[in-house]
């Protein structure tokens, strides 16, 4: 079993460990390195627990390494919220729970008495259940950049309606009117994934994000029509976001 890039880790793991350079130290039952803390989700809800991308309840992990890159079994990490007031609990188990508190927390994770983490950052937010397009869409011209395709996610907090960061946004380029294949290079994200140009993701940040496309080829298209999805906290749909962003005639 091998969760992360072992190069990746060790180059991660020399930061977090104080050690002289030369050949990479044994430490207690084995461990040569470990990883960083492995999320199951950027954010948590207040009154609830953190949960994965399905909504089941999820714990913090840290893996640990030995010397020829193999994970350890039965190495069990113990986690420590470094940010005062906490606002979350994190138990032997790694399970976090938030209270009822809206605030950004750190958390570090320690293997033994030797070898800790980084710290990340968990968001303590609204439950999300709304996400809305806001600003403008102008037309579309040849081989330039489009207006920012932005969203903001919500979610309401004793009856005010507060932005919620910490949520994965997926972009999609879904159609065009008249039809056409929505072929990659034809028309792209400017921040794609690399397997797939007409997709792409982003991270609520005060709640908004945004991405944007380029057309490198409009030939009989008025429209381009670009979706964006999203969960809650708990692995539920949020409802969509469709933009239509026309293509400027003449370009």
């Amino acid at each position: 079993m091998r969760p992360l890039a072992p190069r990746f880790l060790a180059a991660i793991a020399a930061c977090i460990i104080a050690f002289a350079c030369g050949s990479v130290p044994t430490f207690a039952d084995g461990i040569a390195f470990i990883s960083p803390i492995q999320r199951p989700a950027l954010a948590v809800a207040v009154n609830d627990t953190l949960r994965d991308s399905l909504g089941r309840v999820a714990p913090l992990r840290v893996f640990a390494f030995d010397q020829n890159d193999d994970t350890l079994r039965g190495v069990t990490p113990s986690f420590l919220v470094v940010t005062l007031p906490a606002g979350v609990k994190v138990d032997a188990n790694g399970i976090v729970t938030a209270f009822d508190s809206i605030r950004r927390v750190q958390v570090i994770g320690r293997v033994g008495a030797r070898l800790q983490t980084e710290a990340v950052t968990l968001e303590v937010v609204a439950p999300p259940d709304l996400m809305a397009p806001t600003g403008t869409i102008a037309p579309l011209a040849l081989a330039a950049t489009s207006s920012p395709l932005q969203v903001t996610i919500t979610g309401d907090r004793k009856g005010t309606r507060i932005p919620v960061s910490g949520i994965v946004v997926r972009y999609k380029i879904d159609s065009t009117v008249p039809s056409v294949t929505v072929d990659p290079a034809r028309f792209f994200f400017t921040e794609g994934v690399r397997s797939d140009l007409t997709t792409s993701f982003d991270t609520t940040d005060a709640g908004t994000t945004s991405r944007s496309i380029i057309a490198s080829d409009i030939v009989g298209i008025d429209t381009i029509i670009v979706r964006a999805t999203a969960k809650n906290l708990k692995g539920e749909a949020l409802p969509s976001v469709r933009f239509a962003i026309p293509v400027k005639k003449g370009a």
